[in-house]
């Protein structure tokens, strides 16, 4: 596979888009709260070894469903089922952020479901020192430099992609965000019930600050 293909799956009667590109064994990766709004640098690299294959999650780019989803275990449900209609079942998976922390959360309910994990700063691992911000309380402004540390990077992805429509796809980055405005649960992220459990105390510091296998 040479190019990045598209397919779509269906997590609970709603269309759920994949992207994949490579050859090799396969990695699941699921995105931080930006999403995957198109593929990345990381992405291509990753792709260049094995065959990766990225699910897009309820309310982000590619996915809707996020507004029938009221809890955390709705949330490692909907991912569940994502990650089995993905054709991810037992592989290993990458994940980023609320994407770190919902493949620990998948991986503590159905161990069975996952491989080895790579976690990138897993969201509900709280350290005191570096406490977790508010991100909805801020302003649009303001959200760049809270996801990521080359915010150019992040505009270039947002931007509209060849042959795509620009009004639609500026309509489905605003609807996405909004729609997790108003349906994520802050404080349960931020204390991940499951995660807290699974992981042992220096694993959860190792993986806060960098990439961990676990």
């Amino acid at each position: 596979m040479t190019e990045v293909a598209t397919r779509f799956v269906s997590v609970n009667g709603h269309q759920a888009r994949i992207l994949e590109k490579g050859s090799g064994s396969v990695v699941g990766y699921l995105g931080g709260l930006a999403g995957v709004p198109q593929w990345t640098p990381f992405l291509e690299a990753l792709s260049r070894e094995h065959r990766v294959v990225c699910p897009s999650l309820p309310g982000f780019p590619g996915a809707q469903g996020h507004e029938e989803l009221d809890s955390l275990i709705d949330w490692v449900s909907a991912t569940l089922d994502l990650i089995e209609a993905a054709g991810l079942s037992g592989c290993d998976l990458a994940g980023n952020s609320v994407g770190a922390m919902l493949a620990l959360e998948v991986a503590a309910l159905s161990p069975e479901s996952v491989g080895r994990l790579a976690l990138m700063a897993p969201l509900g691992l709280y350290d005191e020192a570096v406490p977790v911000p508010h991100i909805w309380a801020r302003r649009s402004a303001d959200m760049a430099a809270l996801l990521c540390t080359r915010t150019d990077e992040l505009a270039r992805l947002q931007v509209v992609p060849e042959g795509e429509d620009a009004v639609e796809w500026n309509l489905e980055q605003a609807r996405d965000s909004s729609g997790r405005h108003a349906t994520w649960d802050w404080p349960s992220a931020c204390t991940a019930s499951v995660t807290a459990r699974f992981l042992s105390g220096a694993q959860a510091t190792a993986s806060w600050r960098r990439r961990t296998w676990v």
